[in-house]
This record gives C-alpha cells, sequence and structure tokens, in this order.
C-alpha cells in the first residue's frame, strides 16, 4: 500500500521530518534555518546550476553575477537586474517559507538568496547575506548605482555576517535549506555551528535534495523538496 502524502501546507510526515519536528519544538525558540537556491525552487527559480534555464535565458549568471561582470558594463549589469527584479516580483514565497514565516521556534533565517521571498511576515531575525535585489547601492568607484547584491569575487556585508554568525552561536537547532555548502565564506556558518557542536549537544538538520558537505554530521538527513516537508518540521 503506497504511503499517503498530505497537502504541502499542513507538510508530509513520515519519521525523518516527524523526527526533526521534534527536534526543532525542543529547541524552544534556538532554531536556526540557513538557506541557499533551493528554498526557491518551489516557486519557479530554478537553481542556475540546474538543467531547467528557462528563469536565466536573459541573465547570465556567470556574466552578470561577478564583480568583473558590472565593472565591465555596468549599463547591461543594471539592465539585466532590472530585468530579474521584475521576474521576481511576479513569485510568491512557497509552502516552505510560509513555514519558516509561521514557525515560533525559529529565531533566526540567514539565507543567501537575494530574490526577497524570505522577507515576509514574521517574528524572527531576518540576514540576507547576499543582499536583495530589491535594493540598491551607490557604487563609489562608479559612480552610479548598482543592486544591492554580493557578487562574485565580493564580500557579504561584514556587519550582517558578523549577525548571522551571532545567530548561529545562540542556536541548538541548525536547519540548512537547499544548500549543498558550496559558496564561501556563507558555508562557513554551518562549520561554524559544527565546530561548536563538538559533544554532540545540538542538532543540525539537512533539508536538501543532493548530498551536503555536512551530511555526515547531521541528527536527520532528508531528501525531499524543502516545499513538501518544511511545514511538517516546523508546526
Amino acid at each position: 500500500m503506497s504511503e499517503v502524502i498530505p497537502p504541502v501546507e499542513t507538510g508530509y510526515l513520515n519519521k525523518p521530518v516527524a523526527l526533526a519536528r521534534d527536534i526543532v519544538k525542543q529547541s524552544i525558540g534556538k532554531t536556526v534555518v540557513f538557506s541557499g537556491a533551493g528554498l526557491s525552487t518551489g516557486s519557479g527559480i530554478p537553481d542556475y546550476r540546474s538543467k531547467d534555464n528557462s528563469f536565466w535565458k536573459r541573465f547570465d549568471p556567470v556574466k552578470y553575477g561577478s564583480r568583473a561582470g558590472w565593472l565591465k558594463d555596468p549599463k547591461g549589469f543594471n539592465e539585466a537586474y532590472a530585468h530579474l527584479r521584475d521576474e521576481a516580483m511576479k513569485l510568491k514565497p512557497n509552502p516552505a517559507h510560509k513555514a519558516i514565516f509561521k514557525c515560533k521556534d525559529v529565531y533566526a533565517h540567514i539565507t543567501q538568496n537575494v530574490d526577497g521571498l524570505a522577507s515576509g511576515q514574521s517574528n524572527h531575525h531576518l540576514y540576507e547575506l547576499h543582499g536583495s535585489i530589491h535594493r540598491q547601492v551607490f557604487c563609489d568607484e562608479m559612480q552610479q548605482w548598482r543592486p544591492d547584491v554580493c557578487l562574485f569575487g565580493e564580500q557579504p556585508d561584514p556587519e550582517v555576517f558578523e549577525r548571522a554568525s551571532n545567530a548561529i552561536d545562540e542556536a541548538t537547532v541548525l536547519i540548512v535549506v537547499g544548500t549543498g555548502g558550496e559558496v564561501f565564506p556563507a558555508g562557513a556558518l554551518v562549520d561554524q555551528f559544527c565546530l561548536g557542536n563538538a559533544h554532540g549537544e545540538y542538532d543540525l538538520i539537512i533539508v536538501n535534495e543532493s548530498p551536503t558537505n555536512w551530511d555526515n554530521l547531521a541528527s536527520v538527513v532528508i531528501r525531499e523538496p524543502c516545499e513538501l516537508v518544511l511545514p511538517g518540521i516546523l508546526q
């Protein structure tokens, strides 16, 4: 007999999901979520490394995701980001985003995403490590405005990174969602949590469809789409 999967808004409960849910409940407000591109795939933004490049057909992440691309062609860069911003504004948070918004046990959400979908109404702290395509900053070097995003070849805002690091230090549970740890220094925050958990007092939960750098250190590893399982974990 096949397993019945409840609607995504109420959450898919199998044994790993139920175990992760119980771990979060026991954290009593000390759970931190660390997310990457996989959090937003359920909203219609494919990972640029994936085979589905329909969203990225007018935005080459290699060309326009780097500081070199900005310096070489600032006009084309801004036009590309304007298109990306317009496309992102058509999208809505998926059940995984909503589960994070609603969960009272989530103390902070640290995201590598720049799409703004994590910035819904919630009581937790949000740290956008790589900025947001919905904001602009003035670049003194080029004497013009540019999107407030951290490009390849740049470092995250040190103040945001420090606050995210402090949140990691406060966490007793860390949920890694939709990221495998390829991007540095963002991934170092998960390493920081693991190093601080040398005696196994805290819990690392991985929700990612492919292997990550931290699977062997996790209490629970779930290979399911996050929009399917996070509503069950963050009840």
